[in-house]
This record gives C-alpha cells, sequence and structure tokens, in this order.
C-alpha cells in the first residue's frame, strides 16, 4: 500500500513540474497604445519594430528572434498601430500578443533557445537611452512649461497677494535623467528647471525695504502722489524628483518633490510723484529671501501634451526677522508634459 502511495505521489509530482515548466511565462515587454508598429513573420522567426507609444513619441522598441540563420524573406508583414502588445515567452514558444486595432497572438516555437539569435533595443532616436535586460530603460528628457496664478498662505500679515494679480512661470526640466519601467506605466526622474513667481499688490500700502526688513509701508509723498502697485519677485533654480504614473492613453498622474535654490529677489515699486508722472523704485531684497526651500507639485494630464497642476510651498518665502512670513500655492497649466 505504501510503495502504491509513493509512486502515485511520483507521478503526481512529476505531472506537476512537467506542467510547470509549459505553462510558465516570461513577459519581455508590454507596449501600450503603439502608434506605429509592425510585425515580420516566418514560420520560424519573427520582428517586431514599435515607434511611439502613448504619449511619449520619441518612444522606439525593436525585438527580433529565430534560429540563427534564418531569414525573413517572403514573411507576412502585420501592422500593429494603434495596438497594445505584449511579448513574451515561454518553455514552447515566442509570443506577440497585440490588442485593439488589430486582435492576434503572433507566435514562433521555441524549444531550444541556445539555437536562438535574440536581438532587442529600447532607444530613443533623439536623446540618449541605456536600455537594461529587464526592459526597463534610462533616457535624457526635457520637457514641461508651466504658467498658473500664485497666492499666500499661512501668513501672519495681510500681504494682500492675490492669485488672480500674482504670477507663476516655471520651466519644469530644461534637462534631466528619467527611468521608465517595462511596462511604460512608472517613471522616475531627476531634473533642473527655472521658476519665477511675481507676488503683486495694488492699492494701498506698498512693499518697502527698510533697515533690512521687508514691509508693507504707508508711504507719504507730496501733494499728488499716489500709491499704485508693488511686486516682490523670487527667481529659483529647481530640482524636481518627479514619479509619473500613465494610467492610460493622455492621462497621467505625476508626483514632485522640488528643492528650490533662490538665487535673486527684488522689490518694484510703482506710484505717481507729486508731478502726476508715474515712477519706479526698485529695491535689491537677495538676503532677505530663503536660500533653499522645498516644494510638492502634483499634475494630472488630461489631454495631449497639456496637464492641470497643484504647487504647494509649505516653507516661508522670507527668513524670519526679514519680513512677514508667508508660505504659497500656486496653481495652472503644465504645456509639453
Amino acid at each position: 500500500m505504501l510503495k502504491k502511495l509513493l509512486t502515485a505521489t511520483l507521478l503526481l509530482l512529476t505531472a506537476a513540474f512537467t506542467a510547470s515548466a509549459v505553462e510558465w511565462t516570461d513577459t519581455i515587454a508590454v507596449i501600450n497604445h503603439a502608434i506605429t508598429a509592425n510585425i515580420e513573420r516566418t514560420p520560424k522567426a519573427l520582428s517586431l519594430t514599435v515607434i511611439g507609444s502613448g504619449a511619449d513619441h520619441e518612444f522606439y522598441y525593436h525585438y527580433s528572434a529565430g534560429p540563427e540563420g534564418e531569414t525573413l524573406e517572403g514573411a507576412d508583414v502585420t501592422d500593429l498601430s494603434g495596438c497594445d502588445i505584449v511579448v513574451s515567452r515561454n518553455a514552447k514558444s515566442l509570443n506577440v500578443e497585440a490588442t485593439g486595432a488589430v486582435n492576434r497572438i503572433f507566435s514562433i516555437p521555441m524549444e531550444d533557445e541556445s539555437a536562438f539569435d535574440i536581438s532587442r533595443t529600447y532607444t530613443n532616436p533623439a536623446l540618449a537611452v541605456c536600455s537594461n535586460s529587464d526592459g526597463s530603460s534610462w533616457s535624457l528628457f526635457s520637457s514641461g512649461f508651466s504658467v498658473g496664478f500664485v497666492g499666500d498662505i499661512d501668513s501672519d500679515t495681510d500681504m494682500g497677494f492675490k492669485m488672480g494679480q500674482s504670477m507663476e512661470f516655471t520651466l519644469d526640466n530644461i534637462a534631466g535623467i528619467q527611468w521608465k519601467d517595462r511596462t511604460r506605466h512608472n517613471t522616475l526622474s531627476l531634473g533642473i528647471g527655472v521658476n519665477w513667481r511675481t507676488y503683486s499688490r495694488s492699492g494701498e500700502g506698498l512693499l518697502n525695504l527698510s533697515d533690512g526688513k521687508i514691509g508693507i509701508a504707508e508711504v507719504a509723498g507730496p501733494e499728488g502722489y499716489a500709491p499704485l502697485k508693488s511686486r516682490l519677485k523670487v527667481f529659483s533654480l529647481q530640482f524636481p524628483l518627479r514619479y509619473n504614473y500613465h494610467w492610460k492613453k493622455d492621462f497621467n498622474i505625476g508626483l514632485m518633490a522640488i528643492l528650490n535654490v533662490n538665487t535673486h529677489g527684488s522689490i518694484k515699486q510703482r506710484y505717481r510723484n507729486g508731478e502726476g508722472e508715474v515712477a519706479k523704485l526698485f529695491q535689491n531684497v537677495n538676503g532677505q529671501l530663503r536660500k533653499v526651500t522645498v516644494d510638492f507639485k502634483v499634475n494630472l494630464q488630461f489631454c495631449p501634451g497639456v496637464a492641470l497642476y497643484l504647487r504647494y510651498s509649505p516653507m516661508k518665502v522670507l527668513k524670519k526677522d526679514a519680513g512677514p512670513q508667508f508660505s504659497t500655492l500656486s496653481t495652472g497649466l503644465t504645456f509639453f508634459y
């Protein structure tokens, strides 16, 4: 009885092992919404070329496989443009599965991998790319111009900075490096950019630097004098660390932590002098700015190349004892996202 039980167990284990050897699947690449793609296939070999994936028009992928010395002469060519494509293999075959405009699985036998000649390339026609064996890739990139409104929050003084008057301009990534996983859903990047913020107030009281401290001054003047407008401008180098999730075509969400190095600040006053003429006064306030601050930004892409953003700056703009203490919140649009 024990002998029969051991024999049955051994047969079951052998069957399970054999089944698992056949059923394992290794996913080589997942390409969402191939912009331009075609596959060439003979009974023993195939070649897949993809240019563009989703919103990434610079994406390029090429995969070819077949027995050594096998050519694609007389191959069937199928257009897979617009399809989602998955390249995979198992113990028996190499498979290219397309869904969308074409719903089909292209397979070639692959029982003896050692006899196969396999070539794969992730590359970017415009920028340098380094691809990894797991299908992920590193590349240089440049993207993002943002314009929006900025206002003060969490302030110990009524600064009078209104979003309708105060503006923000950002070159998000003049240059950077990014990593994409093989599914193309997840991207992690680090870049360098620049940011200009102009905090404007109008009406009574002008921003003014006096005795090394910024304040809102009720400046007296001769008859006919009238304050018009003043603004605080801050220029920063920024270093954004971004995680981006590509959900589906033209829909992305990006999360950023941004290190700012604030290199320049100035105050500009506009007023009407005693002669009724509009005059201007400029004051340098580099010494009153915090040199390093950290921001957090969320991007939500909803159509090709355009995203909404919300940016929160929890750290105070000015040094302690250098003027009113306030943080900022901005919102707007990012183009070429």
